[in-house]
């Protein structure tokens, strides 16, 4: 399989998290995306493995979510 295609997957799994979050959250996939790939690119500085990256970015973009509903988005940043 080459990279391209790997890549494409890769991409296509993060876009579907991302936008089964939009849709729970009722928040535009555009918000929900920015908040993500934030919380990707923090997971991928220390990560040894990349399987579960999209698992944990999507709980931690729902956590800052029901954060950001309550207003108390400060102690998360």
């Amino acid at each position: 399989m080459n990279a391209a295609v790997v890549d494409n997957k890769e991409s296509q799994r993060h876009l579907s998290f991302i936008h089964m979050i939009a849709e729970a959250s009722g928040v535009p996939d555009e918000e929900v995306e920015q908040i993500y790939n934030a919380e990707l690119e923090k997971l991928k500085k220390g990560a040894r493995l990349s399987t579960f990256l999209p698992v944990l970015a999507g709980s931690r973009t729902k956590e800052i979510l029901r954060h950001m509903q309550h207003g108390s988005l400060r102690n998360l940043l």
